[in-house]
């Protein structure tokens, strides 16, 4: 009898340890399922017409705006750019083929001087934030550096968006999650959207 006593008071200081641990286990769980979220913050195109978000070690680069680029945005340290311009679907539709994206593929391979090369490598079919989009990936060379470039071709309500994110092969390799999730938060804008439902 006093074996069973002692094996059941055994058995209970297992049973209380064992879901005391648990407890502490989940606690401990829950302390690492807290990550810090980083904030972003918008940035508007000049046009108004899209927007995109950047982390705190992103900059809007006024520098690298042009007469036509309506939003540049680098890392702090500028190992990585992303610079975009918006060309209007009723300006693109007298010529042959239309207004498709695939056309609109045809017009920019067109002048791939404009991007430092002889010809575009052939672009791929993809989506960026949701929108239809092509893209391609190409090498140019800089005062002894290698630089990465990616041409993507995205199609909105009433336009069509040209981002060129590039920056040296190795930082754009370094730097890749930073960058696509910065493509990723491209969006047209509400003005812009309510002004395509109004032609």
């Amino acid at each position: 009898m006093k074996r069973l006593s002692i094996l059941v008071i055994a058995l209970s200081l297992v049973v209380v340890t064992a879901c005391s641990n648990e407890a502490t286990s989940d606690k401990v769980t829950e302390k690492k399922k807290t990550v810090k979220v980083e904030s972003m913050r918008i940035v508007k195109s000049t046009q108004g017409t899209w927007s995109l978000e950047i982390p705190s070690s992103w900059k809007e680069d006024k520098d690298l705006l042009t007469d036509d680029t309506e939003l540049a945005v680098s890392r702090d340290d500028d190992n990585v750019s992303i610079t975009g311009l918006t060309e209007m679907k009723s300006e693109l539709k007298d010529y042959e083929g239309g207004i498709s994206l695939a056309s609109y593929q045809k017009i920019v391979e067109e002048f791939p001087e404009d991007y430092g090369v002889d010809k575009l490598p052939a672009f791929k079919d993809i989506k960026v934030n949701n929108y239809p989009a092509k893209l391609s990936e190409f090498e140019t060379k800089e005062s002894g550096f290698t630089y990465l470039n990616r041409l993507y071709l995205i199609e909105m309500g009433d336009f069509y968006l040209q981002v060129l994110e590039y920056g040296p092969k190795s930082k754009m390799e370094k730097y890749n999650n930073e960058a696509n999730k910065v493509m990723d938060s491209i969006r047209e804008t509400p003005k812009s959207a309510e002004r395509e439902k109004t032609i």
